[in-house]
């Protein structure tokens, strides 16, 4: 049911008498199975004989939309994931002319921006390459028409069935977006009378862009720990729980020596509600820049060899001779490891000895043996659940308030 089409029912509670107590239970009772038949949420109902008989009960966009009253005429989905060394966040909307995307990154200097993917092929996409002149934001029905110098990269081509936009978010912006509930992207030509585009449901993933902007202005190299304790201490491996740079919760399994480290990390980069699984190899006398590319290959005894791309991650504050890579380790939509690299794991588990090597530079083949591997990973599966049980424990707890709502 579209926000045009939906229909209100008007509620008025009963001054009940006595005798009419049973009556008046019995037509509540009708009411709310009728909603939940409907697909309304009960606590409509609630809301609505919440007010007297002389008294109308307004519900705000919110409430019906919260209620199933109405439906977004589009959806979103938002979610964080990570790649050539750093995380981002991506709104995917479908719409009856495709999947479109909203990308947030941030860059080099820490400023954010948007990728804008809109779902476009054959002559349709050439018409957008051709005629497009000015680029345009819609927030909440005001629209930014966009200057040159907030266009980091104007239309391209991206891929078999996109073209794409990048964006440069000022402040005035950005200070929108963070209260916005509908935003749309429109790219259009001279005469600005039709245009190329799409809107998303921002309300969706707000709380997610406010974290991620957040993110963006602090440092984004996931080696920073701000404070963690030894969990406990297996065979070789040695695993610590804390926080990350940004007080978010942390967990990892080391494989260490004097100079050679392996870490297995899962971490809270960004939104709250997401975990990002990672490995990073670090040893001491490396130079490793910032974000530099170059594969890594990992083999656990004589089995499949597992090749990944890693990020540099630059010197690590406080040991200015430790330098390594980060590798992000995918995962599906639900937030689960892919199948790759579930194996990986699964392998580790049973194996004897991690194999390291490095065919983008001159260091030798690593050769770790994995003793105790199995009660290093089963502690990790421990720490992650403690962070499993405080994130639902924020969840239930109600936000608070400056000030007392009036009725």
């Amino acid at each position: 049911m579209s926000a045009a089409q939906h229909i209100y029912h008007i509620v008025q509670p009963f001054r009940f008498r006595f005798r009419h107590l049973d009556l008046g239970q019995i037509a509540i009772a009708e009411i709310v199975e009728y909603s939940a038949f409907m697909g309304v949420d009960p606590r409509f109902v609630t809301a609505l004989t919440a007010a007297g008989p002389d008294q109308i009960n307004f519900l705000s966009q919110d409430q019906l939309l919260n209620y199933k009253i109405v439906s977004r005429a589009f959806t979103t989905e938002w979610e964080i994931k990570a790649g050539e060394g750093h995380f981002y966040l991506v709104g995917t909307t479908d719409t009856n002319n495709g999947h479109h995307k909203m990308i947030f990154l941030c860059n080099p200097k820490k400023e954010m921006e948007i990728m804008m993917l809109y779902n476009a092929s054959d002559e349709h996409k050439e018409d957008v390459l051709k005629w497009t002149k000015i680029y345009r934001l819609d927030i909440d029905g005001k629209e930014y028409t966009l200057s040159k110098n907030e266009i980091v990269e104007p239309v391209q081509v991206s891929g078999d069935n996109y073209v794409s936009v990048v964006i440069h978010l000022i402040d005035p912006l950005k200070r929108s977006l963070s209260g916005a509930r509908v935003v749309g992207f429109k790219m259009l030509p001279p005469s600005t009378g039709i245009y190329a585009g799409w809107y998303s449901d921002f309300a969706s993933g707000r709380d997610k862009y406010i974290e991620f902007e957040r993110t963006c202005h602090l440092t984004t190299n996931p080696t920073h720990a701000k404070t963690t304790h030894t969990t406990g201490t297996f065979g070789n491996w040695t695993t610590t729980e804390g926080t990350n740079s940004n007080g978010n919760p942390m967990c990892t399994a080391a494989l260490a020596n004097a100079e050679r480290m392996f870490f297995l990390k899962h971490e809270v980069l960004l939104s709250k509600d997401v975990v990002i699984p990672m490995i990073q190899i670090l040893k001491q006398g490396w130079q490793v820049a910032e974000k530099q590319p170059g594969q890594v290959v990992i083999q656990v005894d004589n089995g499949i060899k597992y090749t990944y791309q890693g990020w540099g991650l630059g010197n690590v504050p406080g040991y200015p001779t430790l330098s390594g890579f980060s590798v992000p380790l995918e995962t599906t939509d639900s937030g689960q490891l892919t199948d790759f690299n579930m194996s990986l794991i699964a392998a580790m588990r049973t194996g004897r000895d991690l194999k390291i090597s490095f065919p983008s530079g001159s260091e030798p083949t690593w050769s770790m043996p994995l003793n105790g591997v199995k009660a290093a990973f089963n502690e990790m599966m421990n720490c992650l659940g403690r962070i499993a049980a405080l994130q639902s424990q924020q969840l239930q707890q109600p936000r608070t308030q400056p000030f007392v709502r009036q009725p």
